[in-house]
């Protein structure tokens, strides 16, 4: 999927522009959990490079916006208890899944 086109004298990778598209494209499919053999029929398939990168930025700006939403649930969990009121289920899972997004 990956391969380098140049090696240096020593052996090492030296990468091309090209070299370094492909490798942001598959790191950027890859950290939604898709699998790598997925990920390598999308790019012979062709990638929309921009299409990509806003896909990578709307993950980026969900994850930073994640703790946030977490952060007002827990809080409105916090403030409804009383000593003879637990929070509701649905309240519950409400901030489990504002915890775990992937």
């Amino acid at each position: 999927m990956l391969s380098p086109s140049q090696r240096t004298a020593g052996g090492h990778r030296e990468c091309t522009q090209e070299d370094l598209v492909r490798l942001y494209q598959v790191l950027a499919l890859r950290r939604p959990g898709l699998a790598l053999d997925s990920i390598a029929v999308r790019l012979d398939a062709g990638v929309d490079p921009t299409r990509l990168v806003r896909d990578h930025l709307a993950g980026v700006e969900a994850s930073a916006a994640a703790p946030g939403v977490l952060r007002e649930r827990l809080v409105r969990l916090d403030e409804k208890p009383s000593a003879d009121r637990a929070p509701t289920a649905t309240a519950l899972v409400d901030a489990l899944r504002a915890g775990y997004r992937p």
